[in-house]
């Protein structure tokens, strides 16, 4: 049985930041790929297509971390906790 952690972390912008969220998300990702244990940290958004249903939250990020302590470790980088 593998520890790793599968995560699905979804935002929802306020109205017409949309843009500005996900660049200050994006900016996230060259750090956290740096830190012990992660093995993927993506961000997503939601696209318009006719076979994709929409929700009110257009971005997530896709993480998969070794196991739950690395994913504990990047709850408490700085850069995420300032973030948040």
């Amino acid at each position: 049985m593998t520890s790793r952690v599968y995560v699905l972390a979804q935002f929802k912008p306020k109205v017409g930041k949309e843009a500005e969220l996900f660049e200050i998300l994006k900016a996230l990702e060259p750090d956290s790929y740096r830190e012990e244990g992660c093995i993927q940290y993506m961000l997503t958004r939601q696209i318009d297509h006719p076979s994709a249903s929409r929700n009110e939250y257009p971005i997530v990020f896709n993480e998969i971390w070794e196991d739950a302590d690395c994913w504990a470790a990047h709850g408490r980088r700085k850069q995420i906790q300032h973030f948040f």
